[in-house]
C-alpha cells in the first residue's frame, strides 16, 4: 500500500523531515514497514508523499484524518 517513492526522496532526506531513524524511513520506503496512519499523514505533509494507510487518500481525506486524530 505504498505509493512508489521518488528517486529525489531517500531515506535519509525521510528520516529527517519527520524525525524518525534512517532504517526505519528505509522499510517505510521499501514498503517493508507500513506506517501507522499519523505518521503517514506526518510523512506526507513533510514531504509531499504519501505511504501505508494513505497512499490512495486524497487531500480532502487526508484533511477529516487529521481534524479527528487531532480530536483524540
Amino acid at each position: 500500500m505504498q505509493t512508489s517513492a521518488p528517486a529525489t526522496l531517500t531515506p535519509t532526506k525521510l528520516a529527517e523531515a519527520v524525525g524518525i531513524s534512517v532504517p526505519y524511513a528505509s522499510q517505510i520506503m521499501k514498503g517493508r514497514r507500513i506506517p501507522l496512519t499519523p505518521m503517514a499523514v506526518r510523512i506526507y505533509r513533510a514531504t509531499g508523499h504519501k505511504f501505508g494507510p494513505i497512499a490512495k487518500a486524497s487531500e480532502d481525506e487526508i484533511a477529516v484524518l487529521e481534524r479527528f486524530q487531532g480530536a483524540a
